[in-house]
């Protein structure tokens, strides 16, 4: 079984208050080990901003989705918040090889044909290419237009075309603004907005780049815990403000994350309604292989059983995963038809005078059933709950009768041996000898 060799690229880590240094990185999947006890993840230098290559062996890992989960620790022994990204992992999964590219073309509205637009210059054979450069729009009308693109690899294979739109004015002139030195710096946290000037300032020097930082302090108060978001904006030099930006920060409990649920059940179909606290994320494992990723999801199971339905709740700080056996009681064979042996060209048979006898159902759901036959030689007819078989003339062989017993929305099924001999019939004249 080959599976995804999961590659998390580069990842980047930034530590700015006060400038300490990041010395350790280490990542877990899933399930949290507890700080400090991931897997390391070697660092080149120890800086306040740094980045690395991180490449994740799956090959353990169940097929489905997944949650990385990566936090570093600064010179001070302080770690950081979890940073974490979904992926997922196929089974028989093959890496597709990439091919080098040779040729970008683009044309714009009309589409001239493969290998006739407008061709632009690729220095070096590339599986990925970034060019820059200026389309001539002379000619063009005022309005909307259509900017395609296509490639082709080394073994002439083209691309599929890629489309974006572009607004032309008539008689257009760019605006180029002058650049203005920043000189306010303001925050708020979760809002509501106190208005320009009411947020929370930082002292900064006037300049066209400006990097800043404050000290928050947490409250006590536990209602508190959990996701917040920090929005800033800018002034300029010219009494203008930029857009407001927002960031986001957990505040955890000192318990992390926890998790818990109640649920009811409707025959075989459950909802459920959750009782966690600081989660962010939600998987539910419905123990047949079906995932769902809401808070309270509402799922209806196509079969009966016993199942260990489990939540996982994720947020920055934690993963709390709470699990309940939940039992759908499922129509059950109480007293099993025994396999049949008939003659060939016999009379049909009652094979079950009282199919209640032979299921009963777990919460004493009304049954209903029916039946069928894998040979069509084989005559299959149910009255009520009586079902009985016979065969076609001349016919001997196997075959097997199916009995289903439905209840609640659930089924069960009794599968029979039905076994047709042969029987070798005594030779007659078609008409008797004359006397010799």
């Amino acid at each position: 079984m080959n599976k995804l060799l999961f590659i998390a690229g580069l990842f980047l880590f930034l530590i700015e208050a006060n400038a300490q240094q990041i010395t350790l990185a280490e990542y877990f999947i899933d399930e949290d080990p507890g700080v400090g006890n991931g897997i390391p993840i070697g660092l080149n230098i120890a800086d306040d901003t740094v980045e690395a290559a991180l490449t994740i062996n799956t090959e353990l890992l169940s097929t489905g989705e997944h949650l990385l989960v990566i936090r570093v620790k600064d010179d001070n022994g302080n770690w950081s918040l979890s940073n974490y990204s979904r992926f997922y992992v196929e089974e028989n999964y093959t890496i597709p090889v990439s091919q080098n590219l040779n040729n970008l073309e683009f044309f714009i509205d009309n589409d001239p044909g493969i290998g006739n637009g407008t061709t632009l210059v690729v220095s070096e054979d590339s599986s990925y290419l970034n060019l820059n450069g200026i389309i001539n729009t002379t000619g063009l009308s005022a309005g909307n237009h259509k900017l395609a693109f296509r490639t082709r690899d080394a073994e002439g294979n083209w691309s599929l075309s890629n489309y974006s739109q572009f607004y032309l004015e008539a008689d257009y002139s760019p605006y180029i603004p002058s650049p203005e030195k920043i000189k306010k710096v303001e925050y708020f946290i979760d809002g509501p907005d106190p208005g320009f000037h009411q947020a929370d300032s930082i002292i900064i020097t006037p300049s066209f780049l400006v990097e800043a930082s404050d000290t928050l302090l947490l409250s006590a108060d536990t209602s508190e815990l959990g996701r917040h978001a920090v929005l800033a904006r800018v002034l300029s030099e010219n009494d203008e403000w930029s857009l407001t930006a927002i960031g986001e920060y957990d505040y955890c409990a000192p318990e992390g994350v926890l998790g818990g649920f109640s649920y009811e059940k409707d025959n075989n179909k459950i909802a459920f309604t959750d009782s966690s606290k600081y989660a962010v994320n939600y998987i539910w494992d419905m123990d047949n292989g079906d995932s769902l990723y809401t808070n309270e999801p509402i799922y209806t199971y196509s079969q009966g059983g016993i199942y260990e339905i489990c939540q996982t709740v994720y947020s920055f700080c934690d993963t709390t995963i709470t699990c309940k056996t939940v039992n759908f009681p499922t129509p059950r064979i109480t007293d099993s038809i025994p396999n049949i042996t008939i003659e060939e060209d016999s009379q049909p048979i009652v094979v079950s005078k009282n199919l209640n006898l032979v299921f009963s159902d777990g919460d004493n759901d009304p049954l209903s059933f029916s039946a069928f036959s894998t040979n069509e030689n084989i005559l299959v007819t149910i009255e009520e709950n009586e079902v009985s078989i016979g065969s076609t003339n001349n016919f001997f062989g196997e075959a097997l009768l199916i009995v289903e017993a439905e209840g609640g929305g659930v089924s069960a099924f009794d599968t029979v041996n039905v076994s047709v001999t042969y029987i070798n019939f005594v030779p007659e004249a078609k008409k008797p000898f004359n006397n010799l």
